[in-house]
């Protein structure tokens, strides 16, 4: 028996490490398209081009929001149901139904916005484009979720690699035969959008299609995922707030002079996150298989494997950012832009404790009792984020602006950080003492 778990242990750690494998050499491969295309789009159609692709794609980022957090229920419920094939069979059927209202709402609005005409800067065949593409990616990449919740992240981690490679070479042939705003969008998506949807011709044969869920079963599971999906919507809704808001607050408080450091912050931080995103889906599958299972040797072992990369991220950022920051600054845009006074050290701060936050978080979202009790904590992060960070960078001085305004940001999500760890450390505790006390009644 022992020798059984062994070798599954050794099995998962196999597979965990391939799927990492492949995830690295992805992010590499993502990181050289996304420095290609920008040099390829401005190239062939300069800076307002490239500013109508980029505004097109950022405009319909929203859409995400209306899938009501199932990037994280969807995977966990999906762990959670494993065993019962019919059970999973329904969840995804009913979050693809729930995924196409999602889309056509999305579009809906949109439309009503721009109808309305509450933007001007924003028209044309480039973001029709995007809507459309966005929609169908809306749709058909809840196929990354079903793959990462069956324990197929490698598989998918090389269907991303090919959507990379076809999307760049898309951009380069536009670039020199057919250049336009529209059709570097089209590219743009299909790296986002073909490798769900060969994931989706993977997977979809073996679901009875035939078959649909019936009313009630179809509200049986739109409230599981729902239900459990409020928690991690919170989470990117939170997300949305450091990561976005800061650029707009910085704006509005009249402090530009900050607006290109602080954003090129930002942006060296998602790719940074981006690279991360590796562990985060094996940790998340592994937490919830030893949920599952009640392996709580695997759930220790996967819980302080986390603990571990998020400790050491923390400390890297923290050492490097200050002495490196600078550098990387210099040579991104050959000195035209530089880091303000406090702003590296508020930048190392802000971002290592958003890549614990990350870290921690696919440590505690498969458990139902920490779902529970954390339900609304990042709904209350996002607000409190925004308001600590306008009232610190209005009593900092002007050009300290831009570093207290992530300072303050920080502040708030170094408290909720402590919360989240404080409850798996004392998970962990009580776990321990029970197992002594275990021990201690048989002997």
């Amino acid at each position: 028996m022992q020798r059984d778990i062994e070798h599954n242990h050794r099995g998962v750690m196999i597979r965990s490490l391939m799927a990492a494998g492949v995830g690295v050499a992805g992010k590499i491969l993502g990181l050289f398209n996304q420095i290609a295309s920008v040099v390829l789009i401005s190239g062939a159609l300069g800076a307002d081009g490239l500013r109508e692709q980029m505004l097109a794609i950022a405009f319909v980022s929203w859409f995400n929001l209306t899938l009501c957090g199932m990037h994280t229920s969807l995977p966990v419920l999906l762990v959670r149901s494993a065993p019962a094939a019919e059970a999973s069979q329904l969840l995804i059927k009913t979050a693809f139904i729930l995924a196409v209202l999602g889309a056509l709402v999305s579009v809906a609005l949109t439309l009503l916005i721009l109808n309305l005409k509450l933007t001007n800067s924003l028209v044309g065949a480039p973001l029709a484009t995007a809507i459309i593409c966005n929609a169908i990616t809306i749709v058909f990449g809840l196929s990354e979720k079903v793959f990462h919740g069956t324990d197929r992240i490698a598989q998918f981690n090389v269907l991303n690699m090919i959507g990379t490679l076809v999307s760049l070479g898309t951009t380069f042939i536009l670039a020199k035969t057919y250049p336009s705003a529209s059709g570097f969008v089209i590219a743009f998506y299909l790296g986002v959008l073909l490798p769900p949807l060969a994931a989706t011709v993977q997977f979809v044969p073996l679901l009875d299609l035939m078959k649909l869920p019936s009313l009630t079963e179809f509200c049986a599971s739109a409230r599981q995922l729902i239900g459990v999906g409020v928690f991690g919507l919170g989470y990117e809704v939170a997300s949305y707030c450091k990561l976005q808001a800061p650029l707009a607050l910085l704006a509005l408080l009249d402090l530009s002079s900050a607006i290109a450091p602080v954003g090129l912050g930002l942006r060296l931080l998602g790719l940074i996150s981006g690279g991360l995103t590796i562990a985060i889906p094996i940790l998340m599958l592994q937490i919830g298989t030893a949920i599952r299972t009640q392996d709580e040797g695997s759930r220790r072992f996967w819980t302080r494997t986390g603990l571990g990369i998020a400790a050491v991220t923390a400390v890297v950022i923290v050492a490097l950012y200050p002495l490196v920051g600078p550098a990387i600054f210099h040579a991104w845009t050959a000195g035209s832009v530089a880091l303000g006074p406090g702003q590296p050290i508020a930048l190392a701060v802000f971002s290592a404790i958003f890549l614990v936050q990350n870290l921690v978080f696919p440590l505690i979202a498969p458990d139902p009792s920490f779902a529970t009790q954390l339900r609304w904590v990042f709904w209350l992060e996002g607000p409190a984020v925004i308001v600590a960070a306008v009232v610190s960078a209005l009593l900092a001085p002007a050009n300290y602006g831009g570093a207290a305004l992530l300072g303050g940001a920080a502040f708030v999500m170094g408290i909720v950080s402590l919360i989240l760890l404080t409850l798996l450390v004392g998970r962990r505790f009580s776990d321990s003492r029970g197992n002594v006390l275990r021990l201690q009644k048989h002997s």
